[in-house]
């Protein structure tokens, strides 16, 4: 093989690399330092974390897939491999109250325990279907 045709396939195997790495790239296209919003009201939403992939739900439950039937923690991300079926965060408090049980305790864990929404300062709960009750990402500014 002379190197002009080494050469050429040099320069074709990069330039499938560098398509490659950009197609399969992670993140959204940045157009300045507007704030993409999205619409709608979304009640599960994935999260992609350095190795890991899991669906993450409005109601407290997370680590199981979108469709609520199989393992939804991915670890290494992509590789198809589950770790956890189910889960949810808890939080509890000692409320030092005579007129009250102790510990209070809330959250999801096996069943949802929670619904979208908040509870507004007159102490009335919020439509869970309300579109500004989802799930909303923080990411960095650059």
């Amino acid at each position: 093989m002379n190197s002009k045709s080494i050469k050429f396939f040099l320069v074709l195997f990069l330039s499938a690399m560098l398509f490659l790495s950009n197609a399969f790239a992670e993140g959204g296209d940045k157009k300045g330092n507007t704030l993409n919003k999205p619409m709608g009201d979304p009640v599960r939403a994935y999260m992609n974390i350095n190795l890991i992939s899991t669906v993450i739900k409005n109601t407290g439950i997370s680590d199981i897939d979108a469709g609520e039937a199989n393992s939804g923690l991915v670890y290494p991300k992509g590789s198809g491999k589950t770790a956890v079926f189910q889960s949810g965060f808890l939080w509890g408090a000692n409320i030092y109250d005579i007129n009250e049980a102790d510990p209070h305790v809330g959250g999801s864990t096996y069943r949802e325990g929670l619904q979208g929404g908040w509870i507004t300062s007159t102490g009335q709960v919020t439509d869970p279907n309300d579109p500004r009750a989802r799930i909303f990402r923080v990411r960095p500014t650059v």
